[in-house]
């Protein structure tokens, strides 16, 4: 045997007594004993970190998620989303905007001014004020002799809360009788008049029973109605009646017409009455009256609720009510229902009590001898009798009224609210009574009181002449009322904020501000703390007036500052009643480009690229991921944008609402029969880019897609 060398042996016996051990490779996905995230955090990992080239360092992100709304997550950094000039950053991409430009919102309406302003940009319509020739407008104030961009001599008069608009001579009057849902209109003595009678009902009708309920009223009135005449009309567009009659009278008779219309679950009468003599005179009035009667669409249901949660509570949410009886706002949508069931408590500003109430008429009532004809300027007496009488109110009843309690019935119609009408903060507090809620009051009647009380009466006398000055000339065209509703159902800050009015002493108007908002708004803000602190455990759903939320030294801003994080509530929806939509969710895989024949029924499956001018270039896409709405179907909006490839310019747009019929379910299906066609002759030739935007109807963008495509004077096929 040859010697062996001692080393070698001495290598063996090593090996022999630690194993045939190899060195840790790092990086080879196996944790290897002396790796650590230290050394190795290939393959040992990081804890609450990110392996990096091999090193644990902190990410600013690993998703979208972590990012701001209008941020999203590129290689582990949160980067500003970068929209096209008509979109806006939102969940993280881009959602078009409502409106590029002004043009975008016409309403065709020549007694608004439309605009498309704000960020994110929402179409604003607001009223013309301004009688100037040759702006193609005809504001409601105005006559053809102060603008000729009017018609005739009539002024103009809009009821969103009823949604109808009608005409009427300019020297007449309007007034309202709220018990009845009349409007109407008188001339100058008050012989003749034409009223506006509205109705809801539970489910449709016909214009035969449209019809008796018009006859009924009449006959519950007079002794004998005798019917001359009917005929079918047509008002605007919708199927109506024109009923004459004729009522007996001591001397001469009565005589009436009703136009009666529909408009699905709404019914109006439009009514002129006079005695004989008075009523033939008036003839021409009276049919321009009926015949300019419309029914109008307006703000039915919350585009999105003003409602925010507190983020680090359980489960507590902010929500911002408007202290209105319009029927519109209590149609609360399902996320605001959602939130008051599920809370433990909640609070409102006030609570109705006898006691706060027995309290509220204490403080408002004049003492002594004093009332309120001897408080109040002549001019002033007057002027507000008038506008009461146009509610059927006598002042008389308000005598020993103190100013700022009248003050405060003006602009908010409780003086003629329907005695069962409910305003949105009874409404929520109703809600947690049936549920069985904890119930509580942010504020003390004493402490809403004061607010007002201290006023010097010559504040409040100034006060009071601006509010009823301005709705004095304000309620012969519309409710000023019904446009903040507007602004409050589109859930839009800013322009809510907006649409809040003062006097017109600038003075005053910071003082009443800062009583009525920031004062109330810190202590409001302090019990809501504390109640968040004291009680962590509890669920809470605070109410009150969505103006304490906006702006600054909001009580959001107070709360924020005290380390609370609070968000807004989004994508958050009226509940779905009948005549509305839950519009369901969809993505875009593809789309296709073909061509459809002069019969327009179907899109060629040929993914074409050339065209000629002469085609009808149809575009359809390829839906992926969607579920169908409470209605079965599946509904969405897609954009299309015509861009001319050399210079980037839209040289057309198309924006288009489909609905299909439900059939089409499988994943990976198209949907069968919704396609979009543009006829490009007006285009030249040259290289142009389809790009598609496909939304779902509440707004939540789902895909972009590009197809490019040229198009020529002529094409062989």
């Amino acid at each position: 045997m040859k010697n062996v060398p001692l080393i070698v042996i001495s290598l063996i016996f090593v090996i022999f007594i630690t194993g045939c051990q190899e060195k840790a490779i790092c990086g080879n996905g196996v944790l290897e004993k002396g790796e650590t995230s230290a050394n190795c955090c290939a393959d040992a990992g990081c804890l609450g970190q990110t392996c990096k080239n091999n090193t644990c360092i902190d990410y600013e992100c690993t998703a979208d998620e972590n990012c701001d709304e209008d941020q999203e997550c590129i290689d582990n950094d949160c980067i500003d989303v970068v929209c096209n000039g008509c979109e806006f950053a939102s969940g993280h991409g881009c959602i078009a905007e409502a409106c590029c430009l002004d043009k975008d919102c016409d309403d065709k309406d020549s007694s608004t001014v439309d605009r498309c302003v704000f960020e994110p940009k929402i179409c604003v319509h607001e009223l013309a004020l301004d009688c100037k020739d040759g702006d193609m407008l005809c504001p409601l104030m105005c006559t053809k002799e102060e603008d000729n961009d009017c018609r005739d001599d009539y002024y103009g008069y809009i009821n969103k809360a009823y949604g109808f608009r009608i005409r009427y001579p300019h020297d007449w009057k309007k007034a309202e009788n709220l018990d009845t849902d009349l409007v109407y209109f008188t001339n100058e003595n008050d012989t003749v008049y034409v009223g506006v009678y509205t109705f809801n009902f539970d489910e449709e009708i016909s214009l035969f029973e449209m019809r008796k309920i018009a006859e009924d009223d009449l006959i519950d009135l007079w002794d004998a109605v005798n019917v001359e005449s009917v005929e079918e009309i047509f008002v605007n567009g919708l199927d109506a009646e024109r009923i004459r009659y004729k009522i007996p009278a001591l001397v001469g008779n009565y005589l009436v017409e009703d136009t009666v219309v529909l408009s699905g679950k709404d019914g109006y009468i439009i009514r002129s009455f006079g005695w004989s003599g008075q009523y033939n005179q008036y003839l021409e009035e009276f049919q321009k009256m009926h015949s300019s009667f419309e029914v109008i669409a307006t703000e039915s249901t919350f585009e999105q609720p003003f409602m925010w949660k507190i983020k680090n509570t359980k489960d507590s949410y902010l929500f911002g009510t408007m202290h209105t009886q319009d029927k519109r706002v209590l149609d609360l949508p399902d996320c605001v229902i959602s939130a008051v069931n599920g809370s433990d408590i909640i609070y409102t500003e006030l609570l109705e009590s006898q006691s706060g109430t027995e309290r509220f008429i204490e403080s408002g009532t004049i003492k002594g001898r004093d009332t309120l004809k001897d408080m109040l300027p002549d001019r002033l007496y007057n002027q507000t009798e008038e506008f009461l009488l146009t509610k059927g109110i006598e002042i008389e009843m308000f005598e020993k009224t103190k100013i700022w309690v009248l003050t405060q019935l003006v602009p908010v119609n409780a003086i003629d609210a329907e005695a069962d009408s409910l305003i949105l903060d009874n409404h929520i507090t109703d809600i947690g009574i049936s549920e069985g809620k904890e119930l509580g009051a942010l504020e003390r009647i004493d402490d809403q009181i004061m607010v007002f009380d201290t006023l010097t009466e010559e504040e409040q006398v100034s006060w009071l002449d601006s509010t009823v000055g301005y709705y004095s000339f304000f309620d012969r065209f519309i409710n000023p009322n019904d446009y903040i509703v507007d602004a409050y159902l589109t859930g839009h800050e800013q322009l809510m904020m907006n649409m809040t009015g003062g006097t017109t002493d600038s003075d005053l108007a910071k003082k009443i501000e800062y009583r009525i908002l920031t004062q109330r708004n810190k202590k409001m803000a302090d019990e809501i703390y504390i109640k968040l602190v004291e009680n962590p455990s509890k669920s809470y759903f605070f109410a009150v007036g969505a103006s304490h939320y906006l702006g600054e030294d909001s009580i959001i801003e107070l709360l924020e500052a005290r380390g609370l994080e609070i968000e807004r509530v989004t994508g958050c929806h009226a509940q779905a009643n009948e005549g509305q939509k839950d519009w369901g969710t969809l993505a875009v895989k593809d789309a296709y480009i073909g061509i459809t024949d002069d019969t327009r029924e179907e899109c060629s499956k040929v993914n074409a690229s050339v065209f000629s001018v002469i085609d009808n270039i149809c575009l359809q896409p390829f839906v992926i991921g969607f579920t169908p709405g409470t209605d079965g179907n599946h509904n969405f909006e897609m954009n299309i944008k015509v861009i001319d490839k050399d210079s980037k310019k839209t040289v057309m747009y198309i924006r288009n609402i489909f609905e299909d019929d439900g059939i089409t379910k499988l994943p990976s299906d198209m949907l069968n029969e919704d396609f979009v066609i543009i006829y490009p002759e007006d285009l030249e030739e040259g290289d142009y880019i389809f790009e598609v935007t496909v939304f779902d109807l509440v707004g939540n963008k789902r895909a972009v897609i590009e197809k490019g495509f040229e198009l020529r004077k002529w094409v062989d096929r």
